[in-house]
């Protein structure tokens, strides 16, 4: 009998873990990736000696024309 009432207590917490846990830690991952993403984002514009602002304005001053279905395509050129 006790080892019944064990067994549901155990099966009570990872019902609680799998409902709770989980998901704050898949959220916790979900943001550090975001984190990450920002970091390397101003590590490529440091490397380049822009500022945020500085490449906001940059794209904004793309004319539309360059534009495909409202975006813009972006590879990286080597400044000769």
């Amino acid at each position: 009998m006790a080892s019944r009432y064990a067994g549901k207590v155990v099966e009570k917490e990872i019902d609680r873990q799998q409902a709770k846990v989980l998901p704050s830690f898949q959220k916790l991952v979900a943001r550090n990736n975001v984190l990450e993403g920002y970091v390397e984002q101003h590590k490529l514009l440091e490397a380049s000696n822009t500022t945020p602002t500085d490449f906001e304005s940059q794209m904004q001053a793309i004319a539309e024309s360059e534009s495909i279905d409202e975006y813009l395509i972006l590879e990286h050129s080597e400044e000769r």
